[in-house]
């Protein structure tokens, strides 16, 4: 599945048969009051910030369940 970063600015493909991908919610230290919680893939690359963790980790889950559904392009909301 291709993933279409919050900015529009990144493509991933994730979940592909090139080796293992995680994606994580961390605490974004540089960001604002609407930026408190970021998705990065493998530690490395933002692809979307939120006011709220409750916000990223169902994000996260929405995500899981386009994988779930075999969607081939995801857009972070």
């Amino acid at each position: 599945m291709y993933i279409l970063s919050q900015d529009q600015k990144i493509i991933i493909n994730f979940g592909g048969t090139d080796g293992a991908q995680t994606l994580e919610v961390h605490k974004n230290l540089g960001g604002g009051k609407d930026a408190k919680f970021a998705i990065i893939t493998n530690g490395l690359q933002t692809i979307g910030i939120y006011p709220e963790e409750k916000n990223a980790v169902a994000e996260l889950l929405n995500i899981l369940s386009a994988l779930e559904s075999e969607k081939k392009i995801y857009r972070i909301s």
